[in-house]
């Protein structure tokens, strides 16, 4: 038959585990400040566009009005 041999393995020290702890409480908040911020930027661009679309057409230049500047001569058939 074969043997197994168990292994115990040391328990941490408070100090590990408040570390353990400190390092999973930053990786978490890291998370949370990162989600955040995106979310942010993106509804910045969703305002931008929207804003983009409804006031900056009247700055727009139709295909009529331009006319009279960039074809001086009557166009020919």
């Amino acid at each position: 038959m074969k043997s197994t041999e168990i292994k115990f393995t040391a328990i941490p020290s408070t100090e590990e585990v408040k570390a353990e702890r400190d390092r999973l409480a930053y990786r978490s908040r890291y998370g949370r400040v990162l989600r955040s911020t995106i979310y942010a930027l993106v509804v910045v661009a969703a305002v931008a566009v929207l804003l983009a679309t409804l006031f900056l057409p009247v700055l727009q230049v139709s295909g009529d009005s331009i006319r009279t500047f960039c074809c001086w001569s009557s166009p020919t058939a």
